[in-house]
């Protein structure tokens, strides 16, 4: 599904991309400057991030666990 919605979307958000940048002048942040655009960003760098961080989170505590039993 998700190559799929790619290969539909993808001509139309790069078009949009390209608008934004004409807008801005070739700034990107014009991403920022909107508070909902800002949240919607941040959602996916989270979303993007977050397998990372739990494995890392996973691996913290069972090692936090093993010190415990050990001492």
């Amino acid at each position: 599904m998700g190559p799929t919605v790619g290969l539909i979307l993808g001509g139309r958000i790069e078009q949009a991309y390209r608008q934004a940048l004409i807008i801005s002048k070739g700034s990107n942040l014009i991403f920022l400057e909107k508070p909902i655009s800002l949240a919607l960003l941040i959602g996916a760098v989270l979303f993007l991030c977050l397998p990372t961080i739990l494995s890392k989170s996973k691996q913290f505590m069972a090692a936090l666990e093993t010190s415990v039993e050990a001492a």
